[in-house]
């Protein structure tokens, strides 16, 4: 795996999956009992009019994309989660099964939240 596919996958299967999993949620509960919130906020949804409900869904995208790129800041470094008097150090590695590790969030490549947010702007 290499950087690149590390950042294609993790878009992939968080934020692309949250928004998919949201909106058909929205459209239909998911369950043979939802919860009385989800048939709330999709009686709400399948209300809205069909602009209004592709501009929720972009909102929806948005969110999703915010939260992983913050995440990524975390990761990277650049943004903080512990006390700053005893700072340390977060690593990310993957280790292939043959025997291979690569450090993920190298601080001496491009950041991953930089390659993130590169890819959710191509591919919209």
């Amino acid at each position: 795996m290499t950087r690149e596919q590390f950042v294609h996958n993790l878009k992939v299967q968080t934020s692309d999956s949250a928004v998919m999993s949201a909106s058909q949620n929205l459209r239909q509960p998911p369950g043979r009992n939802p919860t009385q919130r989800s048939i709330a906020l999709s009686i709400w949804f399948n209300g809205l009019s069909p602009s209004d409900q592709e501009m929720l869904q972009k909102a929806l995208g948005e969110a999703a994309q915010l939260a992983v790129f913050s995440f990524l800041c975390i990761l990277d470094g650049v943004s903080v989660i512990d006390d700053p008097s005893d700072r340390g150090d977060l690593v990310l590695t993957y280790s292939s099964k043959s025997g291979g590790t690569l450090l993920l969030n190298n601080p001496d490549e491009e950041l991953l939240h930089d390659q993130y947010n590169y890819l959710c702007q191509t591919e919209t």
